[in-house]
């Protein structure tokens, strides 16, 4: 059975070779890279300073989304493996889609990337993508850009196309934001992005990014590249299955422990309450005493989504202390 322990061991070896450094620990689950939020995305801060301090590094992160809808491939905690790449220009600085250095980069990102899943045993013909079709940033009060005061015409990713094609990858053009990698921050990377699954079920993000925004506006910078890849994720599709609960281990477990007070548990029937049950707890048990108050009132939330989840499927309080603690005990 692959766990995350032995996969893990695979992508660091994959990488390593790749990388100029390889990060070992994981990122505070509650620190402030994300004001007011937890750990949402792996290795944050070290992706915004990469345009500075060009160099390459893999790692994998501890991320959780507590506000996330749980699902059978979307639980609050999960490890994001990140490789991140940026290249130094030297201030000499022009249009990004029409520079043969960004075109390198793109076209040895997807190839990296698809050399990856091979050598995980996902194949091509498993895969399916979507890439950026093209579509004006910034000026849209309403939408991911709104820091971005004016529009900057941001035209179609024809290398990502062409590369997928060649590959004969399924792939989609998508005309619109959801393509773009553009955070709600000053100083945040902005830049094309494609979206990969694997039989059905979304495995990664490679972005390009090639500009920064200041004070409401969008800066050069020197390239960024890389990809996102959940483990999780990952290891649902290496063993064939489609839900968390039947391919992850400790979920493996954590049902098996629910199971053993409540025997329906396994029933397809109230899995929903299950999954937001056992990724609530894991959730709460992974939280740190230190909180901030923001980060306190979506803890006090998910206690109460989970109290009342436990009610509903008649889970007594020793059970969800049983599960707690199974979790807090570190099970990956």
């Amino acid at each position: 059975m692959i766990d995350l322990s032995v996969l893990q061991t695979k992508l660091r070896t994959f990488h390593k070779p790749l990388s100029d450094s390889i990060l070992e620990e994981f990122s505070p689950i509650a620190g402030n890279q994300f004001p007011g939020e937890f750990n949402v995305s792996g290795f944050h801060d070290k992706v915004l300073n990469l345009p500075d301090q060009p160099s390459s590094f893999w790692g994998v992160d501890r991320c959780l989304r507590i506000q996330e809808t749980f699902d059978r491939t979307h639980s609050a905690i999960f490890h994001m493996g990140i490789f991140a790449k940026a290249v130094q220009l030297n201030e000499n600085f022009s249009d990004p889609f029409k520079d043969p250095r960004f075109h390198k980069l793109q076209s040895e990102m997807i190839l990296q990337f698809l050399e990856l899943t091979k050598s995980l045993g996902i194949k091509d013909s498993d895969l399916e993508t979507t890439y950026f079709g093209g579509c004006d940033v910034g000026g849209h009060p309403e939408g991911r850009d709104y820091l971005v005061k004016r529009r900057y015409p941001f035209p179609a990713d024809k290398i990502s196309q062409g590369l997928l094609r060649i590959r004969r990858i399924k792939t989609y053009a998508v005309k619109s934001l959801a393509n773009v990698d553009v955070q709600q921050h000053d100083l945040a990377l902005v830049g094309p992005r494609m979206e990969v699954a694997a039989k059905g079920i979304e495995i990664g993000t490679i972005v390009f990014d090639c500009f920064r925004i200041k004070k409401d506006k969008l800066f050069p910078i020197n390239y960024v590249a890389g990809y996102a890849i959940g483990l999780e994720r990952i290891t649902t599709v290496l063993r064939g299955e489609q839900n968390f609960l039947r391919a992850v281990p400790r979920y493996i477990r954590a049902l098996n422990v629910l199971a053993t007070a409540m025997p329906s548990a396994k029933s397809t029937l109230i899995e929903t309450e299950v999954m937001k049950l056992i990724f609530g707890i894991e959730a709460i048990a992974n939280i740190p005493k230190t909180l901030s108050v923001h980060q306190r009132m979506r803890l006090k939330q998910l206690t109460k989504t989970v109290e009342a989840t436990a009610r509903d499927i008649a889970v007594s309080p020793r059970v969800v202390q049983r599960l707690l603690m199974f979790f807090k005990k570190g099970h990956t």
